[in-house]
């Protein structure tokens, strides 16, 4: 059971907590070329929920069949699995196609010598920027729900 729970852990810091690095790079004042670079680790980050998130999520409905933490109907637990959910689908439903349309954008031949983004890109980077200050806090309290369980 020990080894469940420091599964169970890990890939929620690995899984969950990859949602706080994208915060530094959605900077609206950088570069495109820094942009560049920023969207393909956003890219990188964005498979850690859905990949580790899932073990996390699988090791943790195995510790509460097999653990001691009382009955699924717990508000902690739903209320865990719940921004779960959320979570996965912001970020597979909302945040990887913007950060796919926008790394297109700035990747494409025409624009490679553009300088700043035109306010139309623009606006897709502060939706994104938008979203992921969105995750972050629902992370924030699916750490919170982990961590202050009855």
């Amino acid at each position: 059971m020990g080894l469940l729970v420091f599964v169970h852990v890990m890939a929620a810091i690995v899984g969950i907590g990859s949602v706080y690095c994208p915060l530094l790079l959605v900077r609206s004042d950088q570069a495109l070329a820094d942009l560049r670079v920023s969207l393909v680790l956003m890219r990188t980050l964005n498979r850690f929920p859905v990949v580790v998130g899932s073990v996390a999520l699988f090791s943790g409905v195995l510790l509460v069949i097999f653990g001691d933490y009382g009955s699924i109907g717990q508000v902690w637990l739903l209320g865990s699995l719940f921004l779960y959910i959320v979570i996965y689908i912001i970020v597979v439903g909302l945040i990887r196609p913007k950060v796919r349309r926008l790394l297109f954008w700035v990747s494409h031949d025409d624009n490679k010598e553009v300088v700043r983004l035109p306010p139309a890109q623009q606006q897709w980077l502060d939706r994104l920027a938008y979203w992921y200050y969105v995750v972050a806090c629902l992370a924030t309290l699916l750490f919170f729900f982990m961590i202050v369980k009855p």
